[in-house]
C-alpha cells in the first residue's frame, strides 16, 4: 500500500526565484525583513542545510483555551478562505524561505483594524518554509517536514489570523478544514479539543458554523 502523501507535499515543489513576482518591490522587502527576523537564525541557506520543523506549545489544558478565541489586539482576524494559489520566496539575505498563500475570502467574522478582508477579495497569508531552486543548481527546502494537517491548494479553511501592516499580509495556521462542507479539526488546539470531547464546532456544516460564529463574534462587539 502506498503511503498517504503529506498534506504539505506541495511545499516541496521548488519555485524558480526568477519567476515573475506580482508583489511590489518595497512590499517584498518588508516581507523579507519580517521572515528574516522570524526564521533567519540558521545562516545563509544552501541545498546542504537542513532545518526541521520544531515542536510547538499548544497552549493551556482543558478549560484554559476557548474554542473561539478572544482576540487581545486590534490586528486579529477570523475568516473563511479558499487557497487559490501560492508563491514561494527566499529572502534577499538568503537566510529564510517563506510562502505567500493567496486566499479568496468566503466569509469574514472579524477583520483586523488595518486589514482588508472582505467577501470575494483576495488576501495573502504568509507561511514559513517552502522550496526554491538554487542559483547554482539544486533545490533548497526549508521547514518542509511532512505534516499530516496543513493547508492545501483548493482547500477551504476557517482561520484565526494576525495582520501585519508592514508587508500587507496575515500570519496564522488553519484551525478548521471546511473543504468537504463540514468542519474537521486541523489546528493542534482544535484537534486536542476534539480528542477531549470538548468541541462544539466539529462536524458542523459550513453554513451552521458561520451562523454559530457570527453570533459569538456579534455578541462580543
Amino acid at each position: 500500500m502506498q503511503p498517504r502523501p503529506a498534506a504539505n507535499d506541495w511545499m516541496k515543489v521548488p519555485m524558480d526565484p526568477a519567476s515573475p513576482d506580482d508583489v511590489l518591490p518595497y512590499i517584498r522587502h518588508l516581507r523579507d525583513e519580517y521572515w528574516d527576523g522570524a526564521l533567519g537564525n540558521f545562516g545563509v541557506l544552501t541545498p546542504n542545510v537542513v532545518v526541521h520543523v520544531g515542536g510547538a506549545d499548544y497552549g493551556p489544558g482543558p478549560g484554559g483555551d476557548p474554542e473561539v478565541p478572544h482576540f487581545r489586539g486590534d490586528q486579529e482576524a477570523a475568516l473563511i478562505g479558499t487557497f487559490v494559489r501560492y508563491r514561494t520566496a527566499m529572502t534577499a539575505s538568503g537566510r529564510a524561505i517563506y510562502t505567500d498563500v493567496t486566499l479568496s475570502i468566503g466569509h469574514v467574522f472579524q477583520d483586523a483594524a488595518q486589514g482588508h478582508a472582505t467577501y470575494s477579495r483576495e488576501v495573502t497569508v504568509g507561511v514559513p518554509g517552502g522550496s526554491v531552486r538554487a542559483v547554482r543548481g539544486g533545490v533548497i527546502s526549508f521547514l518542509t517536514d511532512p505534516q499530516p494537517d496543513a493547508m492545501q491548494p483548493r482547500g477551504t479553511y476557517l482561520m484565526y489570523l494576525h495582520f501585519n501592516p508592514d508587508g500587507d499580509f496575515y500570519t496564522g495556521i488553519p484551525s478548521w478544514d471546511l473543504s468537504d462542507g463540514t468542519a474537521k479539526a486541523i489546528g493542534p488546539r482544535e484537534r486536542a479539543k476534539v480528542a477531549r470531547g470538548e468541541s462544539m464546532i466539529v462536524g458542523l456544516t459550513k453554513d451552521d458554523l458561520i451562523r454559530t460564529l457570527d453570533q459569538q463574534f456579534l455578541g462580543r462587539r
